[in-house]
């Protein structure tokens, strides 16, 4: 009879602990709401302003933004830079009317809730794109908060990714369905993911680094005095570009991404420890 008893108890408690989790997540989740709407006016705001300018439609905006960027030196990748010369100058028509449409269904369904965890990777997407082009300002401010979002469940609330997802769980069903959710969270959590994702980041994080314009390479001496006369500083530090410096803020932002992962690692590996013993 207590072997009943104890699996009812553990069940209940386990239960418990379920909606507890559940419920701080979702508290958490009302918290961003307001910056989800924010985010999404901004987006919306910003396809406006494009798809009512007759400049921006025709694509000598557009152009425009290309050459003054590239005549200023401000693409710090020269691949990139190649690409605006060539693809991106020859349809730029095209380009123009891609950007003003991709931010206007990122506004749309981040503003609405619907899909946001693709409206927030395609306006990354974006953002990560116009700071290859040399324009960190405001994309540096959207990326960082869109990262916020991306970690919750904003869009389950006063949005409609709440009623989408209560339709796709009809798809959970089909056995294909159930086996590739298990093998993906399975994978990411799995010694290769881990690797594989550290070397991703890592990788992008070092490839940065030799574009960063704002850290001049000093020697050992100079760093030495560096480090007992902070006011030596500047010299290897130009403090007025560094904010605006394209490589050194995605350099930073795969750097942050590595940490995220290893954090998690080793979370996974107190938890199994403490439940092993």
């Amino acid at each position: 009879m207590e072997q009943p008893i104890n699996k009812t108890l553990f069940q209940s408690y386990k239960n418990l602990t379920t909606f507890i989790e559940g419920y701080g997540k979702q508290n958490q989740a009302q918290y961003l709401v307001p910056l989800r709407l924010f985010i999404g006016l901004g987006w919306l705001r910003a396809a406006m302003e494009k798809l009512l300018d007759s400049h921006w439609r025709d694509g000598s905006k557009l152009l425009g933004f290309f050459e003054t960027q590239i005549a200023n030196d401000h693409v710090p990748f020269p691949a990139y830079q190649s690409l605006m010369e060539g693809f991106f100058s020859q349809q730029v028509v095209l380009m123009s009317w891609l950007v003003a449409l991709g931010q206007l269904c990122a506004g749309i369904a981040i503003f609405t809730g619907t899909l946001t965890t693709a409206a927030l990777l395609g306006a990354m997407f974006l953002n990560v794109n116009f700071m290859l082009a040399g324009r960190v300002n405001p994309s540096a401010f959207y990326l960082m908060m869109e990262l916020v979002l991306l970690q919750s469940k904003a869009g389950n609330l006063w949005g409609l990714d709440s009623w989408l997802s209560n339709k796709a769980r009809l798809f959970a069903t089909y056995p294909s369905y159930v086996k590739f959710q298990f093998y993906y969270k399975q994978f990411l959590q799995s010694k290769r993911g881990f690797i594989l994702q550290v070397a991703l980041y890592g990788g992008l994080c070092l490839a940065f680094v030799p574009f960063i314009s704002s850290i001049q390479p000093v020697s050992c001496l100079q760093m030495l005095r560096i480090a007992t006369e902070f006011s030596g500083a500047g010299q290897c530090i130009n403090l007025e570009n560094f904010i605006d410096d394209p490589a050194m803020f995605l350099s930073l932002v795969c750097a942050f991404a590595l940490l995220s992962t290893i954090l998690r690692a080793v979370g996974r590996m107190k938890v199994q420890q403490s439940t092993s013993a």
